[in-house]
């Protein structure tokens, strides 16, 4: 008894530590918060910041869920998120937008009601007449053929008519030898103040034998319906003793109209 006593005594010191370690744990045990050690926790992350943790070092294991909010974010350090790349390449609009054409925007801020619809396109086209023959006329230095074709031209205001001619001519026969015949064919737009087209045939020349005159002309017209038409002729000036009989054939006669540029 005496020797435990004496033990008791000598180790008074270490006895009271350890009672007091013992009561101190459970004291904080039940006593303090339940989030405090993740506040310690997150106070003790702050201390170490960023550059004293290791990359990967924290998992999102280790993160709970919903843990890290937005303010917490450094947004610089984000990429762009693949959609919003997209969308920043179409000027904003979105795919269906693009695609479908509504976009008022993109369209001047006229609505698409400003603008006409396909049938409302087509009337206000430039205009265009066209004609063509394929039949046989026949003509000679004596009885020209005055209009085999012709188009009527509608101009909605001022400005230039393209016209365009093609057609095949040939002797209705063999055209006869005895004395030298030259016979210069002329073919011309009467309502177009320009030298016509000529193609030349001379004695011995067969009714198999076809000559293509064909011509171009830009003309200024006025609003309103212009008229134009082909004129087949012989040109006395550079024929010679001329009194076979031709015929045209495969003709065409085509008018567009074109708007000033001013």
């Amino acid at each position: 008894m005496l020797r435990l006593l004496h033990h008791v005594r000598g180790q008074a010191v270490g006895y009271l530590a350890l009672f007091i370690a013992l009561s101190g744990t459970t004291y904080a045990a039940t006593t303090l918060p339940r989030d405090a050690g993740t506040r310690k926790a997150s106070a003790a992350l702050t201390k170490i910041g960023a550059k004293g943790l290791k990359t990967n070092s924290v998992t999102a294991r280790a993160i709970r869920k919903n843990a890290v909010r937005g303010s917490e974010v450094k947004e610089s350090t984000l990429g762009v998120v693949p959609r919003a790349a997209d969308a920043s390449l179409l000027g904003g609009s979105t795919l269906e937008q693009v695609r479908s054409g509504i976009d008022a925007a993109s369209l001047g801020g006229t609505p698409r009601s400003g603008f006409f619809d396909s049938s409302q396109v087509q009337a206000r086209l430039p205009r265009a007449a066209e004609q063509r023959s394929v039949g046989e006329d026949s003509f000679s230095a004596a009885n020209p053929l005055e209009t085999r074709i012709s188009v009527d031209l509608t101009a909605p205001r001022d400005g230039f008519a393209f016209v365009a001619f093609s057609t095949l001519v040939h002797p209705s026969g063999t055209i006869p030898g005895g004395p030298t015949q030259q016979c210069a064919i002329q073919v011309n737009v009467p309502e177009i103040a320009q030298v016509g087209r000529v193609a030349t045939f001379e004695t011995g020349d067969l009714s198999v034998e076809y000559e293509t005159i064909a011509h171009t002309h830009i003309v200024p017209i006025a609003a309103g319906t212009a008229t134009f038409s082909l004129r087949f002729s012989i040109n006395p000036n550079v024929s010679q003793n001329c009194t076979s009989t031709f015929s045209s054939a495969s003709t065409s006669l085509n008018a567009i109209w074109i708007p000033d540029a001013g």
